[in-house]
């Protein structure tokens, strides 16, 4: 996909550089955010420290009416 979306040989590299940074940098992020938000969730108590649980639950019910809109 990424080398049909290469106008030209010589973007292809920038490109394939692009996407594979769109691919990990989440990666790299998201378990130090769900670390701090677990642990955030522990410390302050809200809903009984069940803050983490509630918010993935969030996400993942968005995703998955999201998924009918692709």
């Amino acid at each position: 996909m990424v080398t049909n979306a290469s106008p030209s040989e010589s973007a292809l590299s920038k490109i394939n550089g692009l996407s594979q940074m769109a691919i990990i940098l989440p990666q790299a992020v998201a378990p130090a955010t769900a670390t701090a938000l677990f642990a955030y969730s522990i410390k302050s108590q809200i809903i009984r420290g069940h803050l983490i649980w509630a918010i993935l639950f969030s996400i993942g019910t968005l995703c998955f009416f999201s998924i009918d809109q692709v």
